[in-house]
């Protein structure tokens, strides 16, 4: 079995916890701060709670990905964490 790749983001964003998980928990606002993001689901403009879906196309390594996410925990105000398979 192949190992699996973990990529981690981190961004200062000068703000209450409570809005920078409002921001962060729009993926459809990704695109805004992450520059692999080249847009997700319209539904996702939405603050997403654990167990929602929502679909993502990104550029890595200069080739473009498509990416399927589940938000695994959300906590809010407190942590957030999704993870994805990509096709």
């Amino acid at each position: 079995m192949a190992a699996m790749t973990i990529i981690q983001l981190e961004q200062f964003i000068p703000a209450s916890a409570q809005a920078v998980y409002d921001y962060v928990t729009r993926p459809a606002l990704w695109k805004e701060w992450h520059p692999a993001s080249q847009g997700a689901d319209g539904h996702a403009a939405e603050s997403l709670g654990a167990g929602a879906h929502f679909e993502e196309d990104i550029i890595s390594a200069g080739r473009r990905r498509h990416l399927r996410w589940t938000v695994e925990k959300a906590e809010p105000g407190k942590v957030w964490a999704a993870s994805a398979v990509m096709e």
